[in-house]
């Protein structure tokens, strides 16, 4: 029996993306770069900052990407709820999987200070358990912050759910061996998403709430 569900940040529970744009282009600002259109910097998220900021200053770029990266931080930890939601329903979502007794838990490659701060702003009190981005524990795509979370919320893959919004949450399912669902309103092209053939995939948070029940 499926007990336990765990999700993405970024794109799946929150769109983030205007703040986290804002602090990319705060960085290439800063350091003498031009700023990062949208349908590029979509590209861009999911696999933290280093990735975030090294693929927004381009492989040939001679900036010190450890100070571009101390921009983004800078601008982006004093600016994390500005432009940020919660997508449509999902609020609803997780009161309602909070209250069919679920366990609940996020998985994000997102700075995990920054993590904890988006989720309690948005989510008070709804989440069992959340893990980000740490020196300690590789980031998705390897299980290792699944698993984690797994024994921290005593559960097992057999009980879980892992939700995402990315290649990186897909390859995460698949790596650890558990059911997913891949969602299709976030940051990734859909077709990008759905040439990934996912077993289980959902347009809306509506539906997302219907594809859990039909999985437990």
């Amino acid at each position: 029996m499926k007990n336990t569900i765990l999700f993405d940040l970024d794109g799946t529970l929150v769109n983030t993306f205007d703040d986290l744009a804002d602090a990319t282009n705060y960085a290439m600002k800063m350091t003498g770069n031009p700023s990062v259109p949208d349908y590029k910097m979509r590209r861009f998220i999911g696999d933290g900052v280093v990735s975030l900021v090294g693929c927004a200053l381009g492989e040939n770029n001679q900036t010190d990407r450890k100070i571009a990266g101390s921009y983004f931080i800078e601008y982006y930890l004093s600016h994390l709820t500005c432009k940020t939601q919660p997508y449509e329903g999902v609020v609803e979502l997780i009161t309602k999987l909070k209250e069919d007794g679920y366990k609940l838990g996020v998985v994000t490659n997102k700075r995990h200070s920054a993590a904890l701060i988006i989720v309690e702003h948005f989510f008070p009190g709804q989440f069992d358990y959340v893990i980000g981005e740490n020196k300690i524990i590789p980031r998705k795509p390897a299980p290792d912050m699944v698993l984690l979370a797994l024994k921290e919320l005593s559960s097992t893959k057999e009980e879980c759910i892992f939700i995402g919004d990315s290649e990186i949450d897909y390859k995460t399912y698949i790596g650890a061996g558990i059911t997913g669902i891949t969602c299709l309103y976030g940051f990734s092209p859909e077709n990008e998403l759905l040439s990934l053939n996912p077993e289980n995939y959902v347009h809306s948070a509506t539906e997302l709430y219907q594809k859990i029940k039909s999985l437990t």
